[in-house]
């Protein structure tokens, strides 16, 4: 994973050639060890490129600089250069510039998943599944079990282990949208399953006879 020195910026300067094209996305942090060399992904409406800066602990070793770039709407299917930003700046990163390189350009699909998770679990019901209409990625990320566990536990505050197994197995959307009538049925008739299943008795064991 990388370190916490990632940073992103939308819309700021970049230095060369980069200069006139709008930059959508601009993060660089140190990859994770062993190798802790420094790299850096910038996604422009036209390409990605992606930089490294290679850290050496060894005298007269040559560790030089590079770049390689691929048009954005190729990103997505150039696994090598996919790769190469999820394993040095992490699967986050790879899946904003993954969404980038999908057309998925408005500031919302931009942010880190934490803090879109965040805004989305302030939204009253109505907004959020507004929201969820506008496009793929906001109607998974709406549709999410990390989101509507968070939900549920804002509005009712507590969740057992048992209605956490029911939500494990149904969705905790479906949970939150039960009343407590059709919850208790729903966990009685659990209970009476598991308990049968207790109570049956095993096969017996098979018994060999040899001369």
């Amino acid at each position: 994973m990388a370190s916490d020195s990632a940073r992103s910026s939308a819309g700021s300067g970049s230095t060369g050639k980069h200069e006139k094209e709008q930059i959508l996305l601009d993060v660089s942090a140190q990859a994770p060890a062993p190798r802790r060399d420094f790299y850096q992904v910038v996604v422009t409406e036209t390409k990605v490129l992606l930089r490294w800066w290679p850290i050496s602990f060894h005298i007269g070793a040559e560790a030089r600089p590079g770049e390689r770039t691929t048009p954005t709407e190729e990103y997505r299917y150039d696994s090598r250069m996919r790769g190469d930003v999820r394993s040095n700046l992490g699967w986050e990163t790879e899946e904003r510039v993954y969404r980038l390189a999908c057309g998925m350009t408005d500031m919302l699909t931009r942010l880190p998943k934490k803090i879109l998770m965040g805004i989305l679990g302030m939204l009253d019901l109505q907004s959020l599944h507004q929201l969820g209409c506008c496009n793929s990625f906001l109607h998974e990320v709406s549709s999410s079990n990390e989101l509507w566990e968070s939900i549920y536990l804002h509005h009712h505050g507590f969740a057992s282990d048992e209605l956490r197994s029911l939500a494990s197995e149904i969705s905790w959307k479906k949970v939150f949208f039960m009343n407590k009538l059709q919850l208790q049925v729903v966990l009685s008739r659990r209970r009476r399953q598991s308990s049968a299943g207790a109570e049956r008795p095993s096969a017996p064991a098979a018994v060999f006879i040899t001369e």
